[in-house]
């Protein structure tokens, strides 16, 4: 029974300081202190840490704001390009509209309906000539 409780403290304490290099490796942690001497026994160096302000906090919040920031950013541009784009269509589509009012005037004022062929003269029939049973 001594033997159990011995190993699971063991384990207990292989994942503790499993979790303490984990999260120092992921900078959620600053444990270099604590791990220099371990570091220094297994021969290898220290990994080095980009130097921050002491007033500067690595704050995950505020990182993932600036990517929402960001990304917002380019939503707007992306917008603002797509509306220029439709205001450019709109103008062109104005334009139509404009050339086929000025065409609607001139057939109205018959300047175009001269330039139509002349219409056949209806033929009359009298239909009293016809033959009957036809």
């Amino acid at each position: 029974m001594a033997g159990r409780v011995i190993v699971l403290l063991l384990l207990v304490a292989i994942l503790a300081a499993g979790g303490i290099v984990w999260f120092d490796y992921l900078n959620v942690i600053d444990a270099k202190a604590v791990l220099s001497p371990l570091t220094r026994f297994i021969g290898r160096q220290g990994r080095s840490q980009p130097k921050t302000a002491p007033d500067e906090d690595l704050n995950l919040d505020a990182e993932r704001l600036a990517v929402r920031l960001e990304a917002l950013n380019l939503r707007n541009m992306e917008i603002d390009t797509r509306q220029k784009d439709l205001d450019s269509r709109y103008g062109e589509i104005e334009q139509m509209a404009q050339e086929l009012r000025n065409a609607k005037k001139r057939l109205m004022n018959g300047r175009i309906l001269s330039e139509r062929r002349p219409r056949m003269p209806k033929i009359r029939t009298e239909t009293s000539k016809r033959t009957p049973g036809f």
